[in-house]
């Protein structure tokens, strides 16, 4: 599956608190495809990949599903925006243990963090972002 951006402008979210949201069929079209390039590549820890096998962690799966190198930033801000949703998303759905509260924590060092821990294993991850599709899926219908 390739990643075709929704170039409708964001809104602001219902809730209010000014933050730019993201349609929901694009977070999840994008977590798809992280999530197909993890389980070909397999998890790396400590670094976004590793050159010599290939492997990921799931901050670089999430810039090869938007067609960036895993240790690139993008350049467009849409783009930016996207992949900030898809973590912000995979973040809520942590377990429990991993004790993530979007008002203080950054979804981004949460998911590093949490992928990060030596007994996790590229499974766990799959799981994490197929229960963010699903949630995604209900968000759509």
């Amino acid at each position: 599956m390739t990643l075709t951006l929704d170039r409708r402008p964001p809104t602001i979210s219902p809730a209010g608190a000014g933050r730019l949201t993201v349609p929901a069929h694009v977070i999840a079209a994008l977590l798809v495809d992280a999530h197909a390039a993890l389980a070909e590549r397999g998890l790396c820890r400590e670094d976004f990949c590793d050159d010599d096998t290939g492997t990921v962690d799931l901050t670089g799966a999430l810039r090869l599903a938007a067609d960036l190198h895993p240790r690139d930033e993008p350049v467009d801000p849409y783009l930016t925006r996207v992949l900030a949703a898809a973590e912000d998303t995979l973040a809520l759905h942590l377990d429990d243990d991993a004790s993530f509260d979007p008002a203080v924590d950054d979804p981004g060092e949460a998911l590093t963090g949490w992928t990060d821990q030596t007994d996790r294993t590229v499974t766990d991850v799959l799981a994490l972002i197929d229960r963010s599709i699903r949630t995604l899926a209900t968000t759509a219908s």
